[in-house]
């Protein structure tokens, strides 16, 4: 007989839906088999569910009585969490896997869509791959990404290379890191192997980023720029830490970090006394950072004043583009405020610790910032992940704290991405910004950070 332990941890993981759910705890001694054939990603039974049945099922293996007794005095465990996120909103019934985007029409071939693709890049390649050893590498794309004379199509071509260099590397299997000539043949003949929804999708926003390069239009003056510290878009770089703390700022402490000089040199004075000299950004690199809402440059140029920033102090051989990607908490805090940071593990605390942490953050100037649970890293064949989140939140991803009503028991947080908020808010999901009740905060959320309080 399976366990029931697993039957429970298989719901909460989101691997049965409540469909599913019902039929396995219903199948008695056919309840291993049952469950075996509903944990394939690629079945999701959606048969009408009635709510006496789907009660009867979560009372049979206890969860009800597990939900029922979540202390919030206690420090819940990542199980808990899930139980509270999966039981406190049971019209919620997500699946497990979300609908595949961008497979385009179905009537072209995957290999041919990527001729132009591969096409492009084969003919700059030789100028591209800088020491010549017949493969690009990261920091010879981001080399690549600099030049100011790239074509639209170049400039997608290298986004595209930068954004998937172990897809791109990996077409011709055993040739070494980065992407050589070979992975570009196959790619170009049969795209990636076993999987064309990828090479369609790979195809399509190839497509769509040449004509994003087309229409971008001149580079403004930087003070004509709207700095509005709630409309940057995080793009293709991991920098949500950073983007999140700057739209914790005022719009007066962005403004005063940016400070234009000669020859379209423009320094970033960081708040602890450190500044960084950037250039303007060059088309791709426009394509591949960060943005405001009309696209400003303001957040791009800001992560790449903060990847020299971190590349000179850790003396790395990478690039800039390399250093900010996933810029820790303590170092983006200590730039843009100049104070350290106190950080708060949500794991060592209770729901009602963690409603006086959020209260007293709050009443305090920030900017103050907030991580999602992390990505599970499951070691156990038989185990299940409870970790990941299914309610539209992003696993290891980073929001703004924005405030707390004690009224309603809520927090105002916001998506760096402007868009993708927690999938019951009622907010407008075009720019990020959404409520939370604390309790679903609590049990979505591992940390938060704010700057220590000044004297």
């Amino acid at each position: 007989m399976i366990p029931r332990q697993q039957i429970r941890e298989a719901f909460l993981a989101h691997r049965l839906n409540q469909a599913e759910l019902v039929r396995v705890v219903g199948s008695g001694d056919q309840a291993e088999k049952a469950l075996q054939e509903l944990l394939d990603p690629a079945t999701d039974l959606r048969d009408p569910v009635d709510p006496p049945r789907l009660s009867e099922a979560l009372e049979a293996l206890g969860l009800d009585q597990e939900f029922a007794g979540l202390d919030p005095a206690k420090v819940w465990t990542p199980y808990e969490r899930a139980l509270f996120r999966r039981l406190s909103n049971p019209d919620f019934d997500p699946s497990e896997l979300p609908a595949i985007r961008g497979q385009g029409s179905g009537e072209e071939a995957p290999g041919p869509l990527m001729a132009d693709f591969v096409r492009t890049v084969d003919g700059r390649f030789d100028q591209w791959d800088r020491n010549q050893d017949t493969r690009l590498e990261v920091a010879e794309i981001d080399r690549a990404m600099e030049a100011t004379d790239s074509t639209p199509a170049e400039s997608a071509a290298l986004v595209l290379l930068r954004s998937n260099p172990e897809a791109l590397g990996s077409c011709q299997p055993h040739d070494g890191p980065g992407v050589t000539r070979a992975d570009l043949g196959l790619l170009a003949r049969q795209g990636f192997a076993g999987a064309p929804e990828a090479t369609l999708s790979l195809g399509a926003e190839f497509r769509q980023l040449e004509a994003e390069a087309e229409a971008l239009s001149p580079a403004a003056p930087l003070q004509a720029e709207d700095l509005d510290p709630l409309a940057t878009r995080q793009n293709r770089l991991g920098s949500c830490v950073l983007l999140s703390t700057a739209a914790g700022l005022a719009p007066e402490q962005l403004e005063d970090l940016f400070e234009t000089g000669p020859a379209g040199a423009i320094r970033v004075n960081f708040r602890d006394g450190e500044d960084e000299t950037v250039f303007e950004l060059t088309p791709a690199e426009r394509l591949f950072h960060a943005r405001g809402a009309s696209g400003e440059r303001w957040p791009g140029l800001l992560e790449v004043a903060m990847g020299q920033r971190l590349a000179r102090q850790q003396r790395s051989s990478g690039s800039v583009r390399q250093a900010a990607d996933g810029v820790p908490p303590q170092e983006a805090i200590l730039a843009l405020t100049g104070r350290e940071t106190r950080m708060e593990s949500l794991d060592e605390l209770s729901l009602l610790a963690t409603r006086d942490l959020v209260a007293e953050l709050c009443s305090q100037p920030g900017p103050r910032i907030c991580g999602t649970r992390p990505r599970p890293l499951l070691k156990e064949e038989r185990a299940f992940d409870v970790e990941t989140l299914h309610n539209g939140l992003q696993n290891s991803h980073c929001y703004t704290l924005l405030d707390y009503d004690p009224q309603s028991d809520t927090v105002g947080l916001r998506n760096p991405w402007g868009s993708g908020p927690w999938l019951m808010a009622a907010e407008s999901a075009e720019s990020g910004l959404f409520r939370m009740p604390l309790a679903q905060f609590y049990a979505g959320f591992r940390w938060v950070a704010a700057p220590q309080p000044q004297g």
